[in-house]
């Protein structure tokens, strides 16, 4: 009877379950790869969208966790149109894990910029999401017109004209060759990339003595600018918003078809971006 007692003993420490404790949940070790561990935040702001050529544009960014880039190099990165990425600067991340940079744009064109701090033991490459700018310079009306004409009769010419003996050189004149005409039009594709139009409007010297005329020009089929034109040898300010624009469309008439009169806008000039 002890020896099956013993027996039976022996068996129950034997069958009795094990139990494993799962413990804390597992966690990747220092050396573990980058995809491995949370990727940092990388934000990168501009103080304007919308520059004019010759100023300066700041940059100021921030990295988060800060410990994870303290010290590391961070470049600010162009780019325009669908050509490559362009280091522009660098510079080194803050103990708070902040940087800045400026840049002074050379060529009046849209572009992209971002931050990027390459990849370390600490972590991967880390890249910003992009911000935009539109860089803008003055454009005469031969640059202008460049690429942008978008339908013309061709009673007008881009010329010089004169008022009271004063040239203004890139005018858009009407033709003195077309003596039947009433009205010429010209229709320019702005494509949003223009901001401001400045120029004059007037009778050019040629126009016979009671010309009467008018300068009218419609933005995107609404009516911004309208002028009557009855003296000769002056002239008066053109001064429009061309933001967001993307036709505008130019006509020059004769408001009394008994009379030789040539309406011009003179020596216009555009800010735009390309």
């Amino acid at each position: 009877m002890r020896r099956l007692g013993t027996f039976l003993v022996s068996f129950s420490v034997l069958a009795a379950p094990i139990l494993v404790s799962a413990g804390p949940a597992a966690t990747a070790p220092p050396g573990a790869p980058a995809q491995e561990r949370a990727k940092p935040a990388l934000t990168l702001k501009v103080d304007k969208s919308d520059v004019n050529l010759g100023k300066k544009i700041t940059f100021k960014g921030k990295v988060k966790p800060a410990k994870v880039a303290k010290g590391d190099t961070v470049a600010l990165q162009k780019r325009i149109g669908t050509r490559a990425w362009k280091t522009e600067a660098t510079t080194k991340v803050t103990k708070k894990g902040a940087f800045a940079f400026k840049d002074k744009p050379t060529t009046a064109t849209a572009r992209t910029y971002r931050a990027v701090i390459k990849k370390t033991k600490k972590h991967g490459t880390i890249t910003s999401p992009k911000v935009a700018v539109a860089v803008n310079a003055w454009e005469d009306f031969t640059t202008f017109s460049k690429g942008r004409v978008a339908s013309t009769d061709y009673r007008w010419r881009n010329t010089s004209a004169k008022v009271d003996n004063v040239a203004y050189p890139g005018s858009m004149l009407s033709s003195r060759f077309y003596s039947d005409y009433v009205t010429t039009v010209g229709e320019f594709n702005l494509y949003r990339q223009c901001r401001k139009l400045e120029g004059r409007v007037g009778l050019d010297d040629e126009s016979a003595t009671g010309a009467t005329g008018q300068v009218r020009i419609t933005l995107d089929g609404a009516v911004a600018y309208t002028r009557d034109l009855s003296a000769l040898f002056t002239t008066a300010k053109v001064n429009l918003s061309l933001r967001n624009v993307q036709r505008m469309r130019v006509e020059l008439s004769r408001t009394d078809t008994t009379v030789d009169a040539r309406p011009a806008l003179l020596s216009p000039r555009f800010l735009c971006t390309r």
